[in-house]
């Protein structure tokens, strides 16, 4: 008598742990410019820390919660240029777990003289701006600019502030090309690595320009970036089987089921539908049928043993949307033939 056996579905849910303190947008805020003839009471900038944590699997999301920001303290005394020229703070953000955690950041102020005046933005904030997340390397993403704040030289120079996480641009995702016109200075922002939207889906850069006056003032624009979710992953099958089937099975009857993940972020990107391959090679094609939605397969014939010991039926899973892949041609992402391919073997009753 052949041994049989059953799956069983075991669902585990893991506790998080508090074992990482929040991590600061910057390694170093500043140096930051105010006037020193600045009203006391004045906020002089904003600081932000957030929470940081990883996917426990690959299709299973944890939401992190942020860490509430933290903001510079006001001016609370007349500051004097000829008396002191820098300030260096240190901000704390500490979370909200048992036991807390915090880490700092130094923070520093520049006092500069009244009749110095740094560069002025066109936007403090730009966007969001929604790229799909198959933007090409090279590609631009955005232009802006700033006037010097200086009469008679316009000179500016522009730099993109690499931060501490992958979101405020730690590995160098995207740069920043400088480019003039007429007697404009721009600031180009391009991809510099490949996207994906999967792994990040918003970027929050920071970029800093500097005027060309006696103490080179600066000040600092935001530029958030969505990405948009495209159709560039392929269903792929969990695993390969083997079925055993008893013989005299009424026809209708389920034999197994088959399942396919779309690692794409968005419906219907990652939405999967299953279909039993209709080519020559596909020997279980007229014997067996699949529920498109569930993927489970059916019998379509009652089977005798005696006449064929086994079957190989061939299955394939789709996605719902056109590829965005290269070589997609405008069809929906299927999984490759090599790894859909099931054995049914039967045994007597």
């Amino acid at each position: 008598m052949p041994v049989l056996s059953a799956d069983v579905d075991v669902e585990l849910d893991v506790v998080d742990r508090n074992n990482k303190p929040p991590v600061w947008d910057a390694n170093v805020y500043g140096p930051i410019h105010i006037k020193e003839n600045v009203t006391v009471g004045t906020v002089v900038t904003s600081v932000k820390a957030r929470f940081v944590c990883h996917d426990m699997t690959e299709t299973r999301h944890v939401t992190c919660r942020a860490v509430p920001c933290s903001a510079i303290p006001p001016i609370s005394l007349f500051l004097s240029h000829s008396l002191r020229e820098t300030y260096k703070l240190e901000a704390m953000a500490k979370d909200r777990g048992y036991p807390p955690l915090s880490r700092t950041v130094e923070v520093q102020i520049d006092v500069v003289d009244r009749a110095n005046n740094p560069p002025v933005w066109d936007h403090v904030v730009y966007g969001p701006i929604y790229i799909k997340e198959n933007m090409a390397v090279g590609a631009k993403v955005v232009s802006i600019k700033a006037s010097s704040g200086i009469d008679n030289n316009p000179t500016v120079f522009y730099h993109l502030m690499p931060g501490s996480t992958a979101q405020t641009n730690k590995f160098h995702t995207f740069y920043l090309q400088q480019r003039g016109e007429q007697s404009t200075t721009w600031a180009d922002i391009k991809v510099n690595h490949p996207l994906d939207y999967e792994s990040i889906k918003e970027y929050n850069l920071t970029i800093r320009v500097e005027n060309n006056g006696a103490q080179q003032l600066a000040s600092e624009a935001t530029v958030y970036i969505m990405l948009e979710d495209v159709n560039d992953e392929i269903p792929l099958f969990t695993e390969r089987e083997q079925e055993t089937v008893l013989e005299g099975e009424p026809v209708g009857s389920k034999v197994t089921q088959v399942n396919a993940i779309d690692k794409d972020g968005t419906f219907p990107n990652n939405q999967v539908t299953y279909y039993v391959v209709n080519s020559e090679r596909n020997e279980g094609k007229d014997y067996f049928e699949i529920n498109r939605e569930t993927g489970e397969i059916f019998t379509k014939v009652m089977f005798d043993r005696e006449k064929q010991g086994a079957y190989a039926l061939e299955v394939e899973a789709r996605d719902g949307a056109p590829s965005a892949r290269p070589n997609g041609n405008g069809q929906p992402n299927s999984a490759d033939y090599r790894n859909n391919v099931f054995i049914f073997k039967f045994m007597n009753d």
